[in-house]
């Protein structure tokens, strides 16, 4: 099983003058407590972009032999998909792809690893950590629609129009190989270099290209875009 963490982004809203990966709190990066909680998997693909060679630096404080560094040159004209689709060549199994800019349990890479079909991982606590990061009233705005019926995912990274949704995406994917060359067709047929993850997985659904089942959970994760939500995550009793 490979791992993919897309750690190119800048994490502007963040104030910062480093990669969005490495803001740190309790003396680790997001992107060190990924790492660290990854002894699961046969190879780490990291792609880095905005100031990659702070991105190589923290990848050698891991001291892991099975890590690899990636580089999307034109972090600052793409978006995260295209970022995966730079690790194409080094995945060599099934994959599962995680964003950065999030913390959450070791647990939820396992039960990736036990569920063997593409699908997702949604968070039914999730209002619970959206209160902690921003106003009740800009939730509506922040979120992103996800629906479901039994088990596969029908519609994700739309607008909200009326009601919440149950779930809310976590940034983590799995994509079982056999099926990512037909999943990099289509993205490059898409010509949309632009595109992020949660609208790329709504067309690959829409086309009938996947069927994207998912797994829901009440477990720790949190994201982290902005200084109040640093502020909040440093709240946590976490190590």
């Amino acid at each position: 099983m490979n791992l993919v963490i897309l750690a190119s982004g800048m994490g502007t809203r963040l104030k910062k003058k480093i990669p969005k990966s490495l803001i740190s709190f309790k003396n680790k990066s997001l992107l060190f407590r990924i790492v660290e909680n990854s002894d699961l998997f046969s190879k780490i693909i990291v792609v880095g972009g905005y100031k990659s060679h702070l991105i190589k630096n923290e990848i050698k404080k891991c001291r892991l032999k099975n890590i690899i560094f990636v580089q999307n040159k034109n972090y600052k004209n793409t978006n995260m998909v295209e970022s995966f689709f730079k690790s194409y060549n080094e995945i060599s199994s099934d994959v599962i792809i995680s964003y950065s800019d999030i913390v959450y349990n070791k647990s939820l890479l396992k039960k990736m690893i036990v569920f063997k079909k593409n699908h997702i991982l949604l968070n039914s606590n999730w209002k619970k950590i959206w209160k902690l990061r921003m106003h009740e009233k800009n939730i509506f705005l922040d979120a992103e629609n996800v629906l479901v019926n039994k088990s596969e995912i029908t519609n994700i990274g739309t607008k909200i129009e009326k009601k919440m949704p149950k779930f809310q995406f976590m940034g983590l994917i799995r994509f079982n190989k056999k099926f990512l060359r037909k999943i990099k067709n289509f993205y490059f047929k898409l010509n949309n270099k632009k595109i992020d993850f949660t609208k790329f997985l709504n067309l690959l659904i829409e086309n009938k290209i996947i069927k994207l089942k998912y797994q829901k959970t009440k477990s720790f994760w949190f994201e982290v875009d902005t200084l109040k939500d640093l502020a909040a995550l440093r709240k946590y009793k976490i190590r």
